[in-house]
């Protein structure tokens, strides 16, 4: 895209693009603009500070014929996203650092990029940006390069363990209600289907009486609730495969609750006031405890609003599973009183070396061994 706008407005027009914080920053991109904007937060919730700082930079570059000079490092490194939040953990420092770069006068822009992990493609890594007013004399490369040294020295911290299904379902009862569940392997704003009966499947066979609300993408299911009806009771096959793993096709029998077509309008602080197709969805209420939000369409169902939107109300529940890795976090910072992030298998899986990568750089961590 950023390619295709410089063939157009030629090469004396500043181009300044907005990026989210799991961007992966190849050389094409940099090339083609003369700012790259990154988002400072992670969970985030500073899309429009971004949009701010991009679109101030732009103002003062229009009527200046000198262009940014750009700093530009990289770390071999793709690491989950559990482990990577921007207020705490082993990203924080660095990100601290950058709110100083704020207040040189010589700095324009500065941010820190930690790339979605399960893009196979040969530019991913951990990367650092600082747009200077003048060419750099060094300090600021090793300003960038004391950050990255700093994050690579806790490396070992962004690697996690979770605890499988099984093992949180045995334990759940000590947990605060209502407590998320995160569905680690089926993450759909990582890209994943959403299709996911790992979690389902666990609470039938546990004979779960917790009040449990789950999301599902499967359009087929959606169909046949259409077909059975409001308030009638049918049989169903949630899921996305029928040949097994982990999105295996799971015989259930409940009954239609709802069923709604409407949009919905994020109100909590990730995404707010952003409208939410997911074209026809039900509610499906199987053994008097777990409620099947099925819709026919991925989309983002973070936010309380996709609850509620079904005429049920999350405080209700005692277990909520998430696909999302962060992005609830804001909007269910009144509603839910635990948080577990549960080992499932999946495209999203926080074991990257469960996954084949063909394109990436390599050496990288934690794929490759490192010498310190």
């Amino acid at each position: 895209i950023l390619e295709r706008v410089r063939s157009v407005v030629g090469p004396h027009v500043p181009v300044v693009c907005t990026l989210d914080y799991h961007a992966a920053i190849t050389e094409k991109m940099r090339q083609n603009a003369d700012l790259l904007v990154g988002y400072r937060t992670y969970p985030h919730v500073d899309y429009a500070q971004a949009g701010v700082r991009a679109a101030r930079n732009l103002l003062r570059l229009i009527p200046d014929k000198s262009r940014p000079y750009p700093v530009f490092k990289r770390l071999p490194m793709i690491v989950p996203p559990e482990n990577a939040e921007t207020e705490k953990g082993p990203m924080a420092e660095g990100m601290a650092r950058l709110q100083i770069l704020d207040r040189d006068e010589k700095v324009i822009s500065a941010s820190l990029f930690c790339s979605q992990p399960w893009l196979d493609v040969p530019d991913n890594n951990l990367s650092l940006i600082i747009y200077t007013k003048e060419r750099d004399t060094g300090y600021y490369s090793e300003y960038a390069q004391r950050i990255l040294d700093s994050i690579w020295e806790k490396r070992q911290e962004f690697l996690v363990d979770f605890p499988d299904i099984k093992t949180v379902l045995a334990n759940i009862g000590q947990y605060p209600k209502p407590v998320i569940l995160i569905d680690s392997g089926d993450i759909t704003t990582a890209g994943c289907p959403g299709d996911s009966t790992e979690i389902l499947r666990a609470l039938l066979d546990f004979s779960s009486p917790w009040k449990t609300i789950i999301p599902l993408v499967d359009p087929e299911t959606v169909q046949r609730a259409v077909a059975v009806g409001k308030g009638n009771e049918g049989e169903f096959f949630p899921g996305g495969s029928p040949n097994g793993g982990y999105n295996l096709r799971t015989p259930v029998k409940a009954r239609v609750l709802s069923l709604s077509d409407t949009p919905i309008r994020i109100k909590g602080q990730s995404l707010a006031g952003l409208k939410l197709d997911m074209g026809c969805r039900v509610c499906l209420k199987m053994n008097e405890a777990i409620h099947l939000i099925v819709t026919e369409y991925s989309s983002w169902a973070h936010d309380p609003e996709f609850i509620r939107s079904m005429l049920l109300k999350p405080e209700d529940f005692d277990i909520l599973v998430q696909k999302s890795h962060k992005l609830f976090r804001a909007a269910y910072a009144n509603i839910a009183r635990s948080v577990i992030a549960v080992g499932t298998s999946g495209c999203s899986s926080p074991r990257l070396d469960q996954f084949v990568f063909t394109k990436v750089k390599r050496p990288v961590f934690p794929l490759d061994p490192f010498e310190e």
